[in-house]
């Protein structure tokens, strides 16, 4: 909308010749000042409305933060809505398009670990992100800034894939999320041909030696993903050690269900748990 304001000014210039002379204004003039006013009030309905989603964002966003969260990035049409797809086993809208997801979406998952996370499908980003764009979709960018992980999709197939994962670490960089635990993934395998594949990948594992190269399409090698997330998840564990009275079985028996147990010591009237 904002990019389409700043163009009005040459798109009426030939109804502008029809009629008026000085003092007076030509039919152009006076379609560009409707069409400034209508977008003017779209441009200010639209604000509002990505305030109210980011105030829903945010309340949703407490209400989940005791629970390990994965935020995926990428540049536009890396596959990020059909891994999250995938993933979860949902049924997001997907499309070869910019900006084919415009607010965040998340999914819950139960790892093999049997651990719960929340996945988010985020915006794609581009080259020289406008200010304003940014600005627009903060409540977007505030779930990748707020994500105990990133998984940053990428296009393997795409000629322009290096620039394209300049331009996400740079887009990271502006909203200040670039210190944050990363796993990259390799998508769209299955559009390479098999020995361009195998070529990419020897190449690629030199500088990415733990990336998962997988298919959201087809499934290939999404486990690959999982486990990463996993390993990721249970470094960012911190080790407790509990000295718990025997007759507190209902507590032992919970954190027997609920926590990783790593060392146990039965003593005569306690147990000694050390747990993540």
């Amino acid at each position: 909308m904002q990019y389409n304001l700043s163009r009005l000014k040459g798109r009426w210039t030939h109804l502008s010749r029809i009629e008026g002379g000085i003092g007076f204004r030509g039919p152009g003039e006076k379609q560009i000042e409707i069409d400034r006013r209508r977008i003017n009030d779209r441009i200010t309905h639209l604000k509002s409305k990505l305030e109210g989603i980011e105030q829903i964002s945010k309340t949703k966003r407490k209400s989940r933060k005791d629970i390990f969260s994965v935020s995926l990035v990428g540049y536009t049409n890396a596959g990020k809505s059909t891994v999250l797809n995938r993933l979860t086993s949902s049924h997001l809208y997907t499309a070869d398009q910019l900006f084919a997801t415009l607010e965040t979406i998340t999914r819950s998952k139960t790892l093999e670990t049997k651990e719960r996370i929340v996945i988010s499908d985020t915006i794609g980003f581009i080259r020289k992100i406008p200010p304003y764009l940014i600005a627009s979709f903060h409540a977007t960018l505030q779930e990748v800034i707020e994500a105990d992980l990133l998984l940053h999709v990428v296009d393997i197939s795409h000629h322009k894939l290096f620039e394209y994962m300049d331009t996400v670490s740079q887009t990271l960089k502006e909203i200040q999320a670039d210190h944050q635990e990363m796993i990259l993934v390799f998508n769209k395998i299955d559009l390479l041909p098999r020995n361009q594949y195998m070529f990419m990948k020897k190449k690629l594992r030199i500088d990415y030696p733990d990336s998962p190269f997988v298919s959201a399409r087809t499934g290939e090698n999404f486990d690959d993903i999982e486990n990463a997330i996993s390993k990721k998840l249970a470094h960012s564990k911190k080790n407790i050690i509990l000295k718990i009275p025997n007759q507190e079985q209902k507590f032992i028996s919970y954190l027997f269900d609920n926590a990783e147990i790593i060392e146990k010591r039965y003593n005569n009237d306690s147990v000694r748990l050390r747990i993540k």
